[in-house]
This record gives C-alpha cells, sequence and structure tokens, in this order.
C-alpha cells in the first residue's frame, strides 16, 4: 500500500479491547483494500470463540474407541483375557480388544507377559496363552 493510502485508510480501533488484532491480510484482500475508496467495505471477519469455549467432539478417527470403558487394573484384565483363553485356544488383537473394552496399548503389554505372539501359518497374527498359563486338555492321540 502506499503511503498516501495509508493515510487515507484507517483502521477502525473502536473495538480494540477485545484482544484481536489482524496483523496480516491476505493479498486479494490487500489489493481490493488499496483499490478501494474511503469509505468502501472491503471484507469482513467472522470471529469465533476460541478453542476452550468452542471443539464439538471431533468425529472418531478409528484409532480410538468410543464405547472404551476407563481402563482396568492390570489383575482384571489379565482374568478377562484368560476367561477368553479357556473357550478358545486362539485369539486377535482386535477380538481381545472387544471382549477387554481397552485399548491396543494396554492390551500389548499384558499379552507380552502371558501370551505368546503365533506366527504359524495355521493361526498367524493370533495370540495364545503360554505353556505355563495354558490348562488344556491334550488330545487323546498324545496322550497314549
Amino acid at each position: 500500500m502506499s503511503l498516501e493510502n495509508q493515510k487515507k485508510k484507517k483502521m477502525d480501533m473502536s473495538k480494540a479491547s477485545r484482544g484481536i488484532w489482524l496483523v496480516k491480510v491476505p493479498n486479494y484482500v490487500a489489493q481490493m483494500w488499496e483499490q478501494a475508496p474511503n469509505d468502501m467495505q472491503v471484507a469482513t471477519m467472522r470471529m469465533e470463540k476460541s478453542g476452550d469455549d468452542k471443539e464439538p467432539a471431533k468425529k472418531d478417527d478409528g484409532k480410538r474407541r468410543k464405547d472404551a470403558t476407563k481402563v482396568l487394573s492390570k489383575e482384571n484384565i489379565m482374568d478377562m483375557l484368560f476367561q477368553a483363553f479357556e473357550k478358545h485356544q486362539y485369539y486377535t488383537l482386535k477380538d481381545l480388544q472387544f471382549i477387554t473394552k481397552q485399548s491396543v496399548f494396554v492390551l500389548k503389554a499384558i499379552l507380552k507377559d502371558i501370551g505368546d505372539y503365533s506366527k504359524d501359518p495355521a493361526h498367524r497374527q493370533m495370540w495364545e496363552l503360554k505353556e505355563e498359563y495354558r490348562h488344556y486338555q491334550k488330545p487323546e492321540s498324545e496322550t497314549k
């Protein structure tokens, strides 16, 4: 903006106590402002409340579960896992997450202590209990 135009166009400072100062405008607004007559309104600015007063909940991005309950104690989660493994030998992490309603991070930390991650092609990407925690009955063909 030229010096003459700056002197002509004064900013309205009557609401300066609101705590918002315009320090930069987009180029197209600056060009329109430069070419506009003195009393012409070039643009309007809409102000929204700050982030604390504003943040409707963001949509779930799939990384967090909406229905997840609070984090339970390690013992409670382990009891739930042992009950699940009494029904089936192998579970995917997603299934265990659904059963316990806990985050992946909490489950992985516990499963590293009590479980083995299977890389066997038949049960790939599934968890099973470590041998010391298993209470399975051996098939009759192995006992004879």
